[in-house]
């Protein structure tokens, strides 16, 4: 392995002390025996085999032309001061290697869904007891783990200065554990939006879930006849207008009122009354500052169809 490498084998080298050292012993100069080949290895270096040229695995800085006097981790730190390594060294060595991470987690219990190889990948190894893990690099320990927990994530949420992170962050598993979890909250954030229900409900029970009175439902519900769907008693509903007109007022932004939850999807936003879908919603119900119907819909209803909090009073507002 010598002179240009593929990423492969660079990253291959990066996770493998053992490897790295056997550069040291095929390629590097006699004369220049007076350095520590151990020592160039502990620092993250291999042998690139032209003279005495090193490249570092963390921070991918090369150097030469190196001199009796010379100390590595002086000229490390001299030429390449924001490499991960001199920022911050690893705590356990013994565990720098991903053989070696991924060989402590031999008994590690089959209850928990997060895999050893991507623990190990994350710089984790196994304490041995429970679900406890710790980092090689910066010695942060984790633990409770919970299915769907991301390695990756959890140790940058809880170690986010951890220069492990930093040494691995453009690898293709990092990337992709990114990747993950960015569809995993875009998918909460989905779900939560959502208001259920089930469509096996009679109209006078999807009206109740609606938010609807009893009484109103049951006054529409005998103007609508023997047969009739929720549209309809929903409709009916509204001709009875028995509530009060609220006053009006005024607002400003759309964050105040939660208006995230009214989109249909993330690039397009449908400003249309979620209950009789004909007029524009323009009533935020009070306290909980939902928006999601029309001056005459808000009328009978009691209940936020969203949050299902109590609504004490329905305001008209005018969006800017």
């Amino acid at each position: 392995m010598t002179g240009q490498i593929t990423e492969e084998e660079f990253l291959k080298l990066r996770h493998d002390s053992e490897l790295r050292l056997q550069t040291f012993y095929d390629h590097w100069p006699a004369s220049k025996d007076y350095l520590s080949k151990e020592e160039f290895v502990r620092q993250g270096f291999y042998c690139v085999g032209q003279g005495d040229r090193v490249r570092c695995t963390y921070c991918r800085g090369n150097l030469s032309d190196w001199e009796p006097s010379d100390d590595i981790l002086l000229e490390h730190k001299k030429h390449f001061s924001k490499c991960p390594f001199i920022a911050s060294p690893y705590k356990y060595p013994e565990f720098r290697d991903f053989s070696s991470r991924l060989e402590s987690f031999s008994d590690w219990p089959t209850q928990f869904s997060q895999k050893k190889e991507d623990l190990a990948q994350a710089g984790m190894f196994y304490l041995g007891k429970g679900d406890q893990t710790k980092c090689f690099w910066c010695g942060g320990i984790l633990a409770d783990w919970e299915p769907g927990d991301e390695p990756v994530s959890e140790h940058r949420k809880w170690f986010k200065h951890c220069q492990w992170l930093e040494v691995i962050k453009s690898e293709p598993f990092f990337v992709k554990a990114l990747e993950r979890e960015k569809a995993s909250k875009e998918k909460a954030k989905t779900n939560k939006c959502k208001v259920p229900v089930q469509e096996t409900y009679s109209p006078e029970e999807l009206a109740k879930q609606i938010g609807f009175s009893p009484e109103v439902i049951n006054k529409a519900a005998k103007k609508c006849g023997a047969a009739f769907n929720v549209e309809t008693l929903v409709k009916a509903i509204l001709d009875l207008g028995e509530m009060k007109t609220e006053e009006v007022v005024q607002v400003k932004t759309e964050k105040d009122l939660d208006m995230k939850c009214l989109n249909k999807s993330a690039e397009s936003f449908d400003p249309s009354c979620k209950i009789c879908f004909d007029a524009n919603f323009n009533t935020v119900f009070l306290p909980c500052g939902h928006l999601l119907c029309c001056e005459d819909c808000a009328k009978t209803i009691r209940t936020c169809p969203m949050c299902r909090s109590t609504v004490d009073s329905a305001k008209k507002v005018f969006l800017q």
